[in-house]
């Protein structure tokens, strides 16, 4: 009977929550990461980031 004694050792373990909110935050951290990367490329591909200097750099030298 120390195969019944097992799985039920397994099926408490298997219960306990205790890593679960980690587990979670380190999901919702890929997930951040991963829409971070895909911003800053879409960014740099399309000329925002060029775009913007430009402007501001343009407003700065009218006012110089």
């Amino acid at each position: 009977m120390w195969f019944i004694n097992l799985y039920l050792r397994a099926v408490e373990r298997t219960r306990d929550e205790a890593g679960q909110s980690t587990a979670e935050y380190a999901l919702v951290i890929v997930a951040v990461v991963a829409l971070a990367g895909l911003l800053i490329t879409w960014i740099s591909k399309s000329g925002f980031f060029g775009s913007i200097f430009s402007k501001i750099g343009g407003l700065i030298t009218k006012f110089i």
